[in-house]
């Protein structure tokens, strides 16, 4: 995948994509990509951009900076969930509200979330990721709609538009964790802003909205699913978790960062991406000039989660979140029913407001939004009104 976007002549001097190109390797006598300082990266691959906004990453910023994604596929349907399958379709579809079963108005619900053709707001994910986490009976959730920054040497290169919620686990699971979201469409929308030249006034740019073009074509990747955009964001929470820690660190910490990406479909597809981000990657990035430790790459699993049945899929999300276990149950049915968060709410003042499942919290200005899930029952009667 080409990195610049300079002109073609084999093709009339446009704008072209090299899907082609060969990943980058060191020669013989360099240590592994992983091995070299940032600053030593720039020095030997000056026409690679490192530097570049991260919605103009392609493959060679993954190769230089020892990124990479591992896709696999969380427990497709077989064929014995078939049945499951089309009452679950048949319930989604279905215009009349009907008692139904606690499975069948889950299935109800997230069915009609995940076929919207736009991505959710906070309210819509603060909802939508309380039902998927009911397995494991999540705390409040709090909702972040923020810019992180992307830190190079310790300063802020980029800015990168997140939703996310963290998330407090009960027992016997033990802290929190931070889920973050966004839409393919959201991606797409944001790099094609990012390219797009402002206004000149009352005339339109029509060098600048044709360039513009090809360079979307250029920096679309071919897999959306492999987009180098979420290696950006993955790195850019990774940070921030850093930030906020409590210091001082062990020097072999790491940092666990989960992102829920919903795709094109209908229903929309989900995209589970898992890493383990080690204080020596993070690191690389804030003292460019020292040489990484040795495992300073960056391994990220992306698990594809079939969005169907409907009733089985907070079950196969959370697994792919690495958040079940055998303490948790490997059953779905034996969270149908139990309350998804306790009723008694404690005073927090820690983000501006409290949380209150009555009444509709107003935190101050840069504060998070709670969103404290309800009962699984009351939450999916929702679904009928």
């Amino acid at each position: 995948m080409a990195t610049t976007a300079a002109p073609d002549k084999q093709h009339g001097g446009r704008y072209h994509v090299d899907n082609g190109a060969p990943r980058l390797s060191t020669p013989d006598a360099l240590p592994p990509l992983e091995r070299l300082s940032i600053n030593r990266l720039l020095a030997l691959y000056p026409r690679e951009r490192l530097l570049v906004h991260p919605l103009r990453w392609t493959g060679r910023q993954l190769d230089l900076l020892a990124c990479r994604i591992h896709s696999r596929r969380a427990d497709a349907p077989s064929d014995d969930h078939s049945a499951d399958h089309d009452e679950a379709r048949s319930v989604s579809c279905s215009s009349g509200p009907g008692p139904g079963s606690l499975p069948r108005r889950l299935a109800r619900l997230l069915a009609t979330r995940l076929e919207g053709g736009m991505s959710m707001d906070a309210a819509e994910f603060a909802d939508t990721v309380a039902l998927l986490l009911a397995p494991i009976s999540p705390r409040p959730i709090w909702i972040h709609s923020k810019s992180l920054g992307l830190h190079l040497e310790q300063r802020s290169v980029a800015s990168i538009p997140v939703l996310y919620a963290s998330v407090s686990m009960r027992p016997p699971a033990s802290g929190s964790i931070t889920l973050a979201y966004l839409d393919s469409i959201d991606i797409c929308r944001a790099r094609s802003d990012h390219l797009t030249p402002p206004l000149n006034g009352d005339r339109t740019n029509w060098a600048g909205f044709h360039r513009a073009i090809a360079l979307g074509k250029m920096y679309k990747p071919v897999d959306p699913e492999q987009d180098p955009f979420l290696v950006a964001l993955v790195i850019a929470l990774a940070q921030r978790d850093r930030r906020r820690a409590a210091q001082p660190l062990p020097p072999d910490s790491s940092f666990a960062v989960r992102i829920l990406c919903t795709g094109e479909g209908h229903p929309k597809p989900i995209n589970i991406y898992v890493a383990h981000v080690r204080s020596s990657f993070l690191n690389k990035l804030d003292f460019p000039d020292l040489e990484p430790a040795a495992g300073s790459g960056l391994d990220i699993t992306h698990w594809r989660v079939p969005t169907e049945p409907f009733q089985t899929l907070p079950h196969r999300v959370c697994r792919a979140l690495g958040l079940l276990d055998r303490s948790h149950g490997e059953i779905l049915a034996q969270y149908v029913g139990r309350p998804m968060a306790g009723s008694k709410r404690k005073r927090d003042h820690s983000d501006g407001c409290m949380p209150n499942p009555s009444s509709t919290c107003q935190p101050r200005k840069g504060a998070a939004s709670p969103a404290v899930p309800p009962a699984a029952g009351d939450a999916l009667a929702g679904a009928d009104r």
